[in-house]
């Protein structure tokens, strides 16, 4: 999917951890609204990659659980 870089986007980023493997609640961040390239460029650091494609949600494996890392336009 290519992007127009335009717009302000959210970056939402859940940790969805099992209890029964870590002693830490789950927990959530949603990054102040910016500009799309800076958006995506913390995506791209978040999940080790070169390059990312569409507005996710994309998963990365964590310790104890997963990570859900999704790009939110903001209005």
């Amino acid at each position: 999917m290519t992007t127009s870089g335009q717009g302000t986007y959210r970056v939402l980023v859940t940790d969805q951890l099992s209890g029964a493997l870590v002693d830490a609640p789950a927990a959530s961040y949603a990054s102040p609204p910016q500009p799309e390239r800076d958006a995506r460029c913390l995506v791209r650091l978040l999940l080790g990659r070169s390059r990312i494609d569409g507005t996710g949600p994309w998963r990365q494996a964590v310790a104890g659980g997963q990570r859900l890392i999704e790009l939110e336009q903001q209005p």
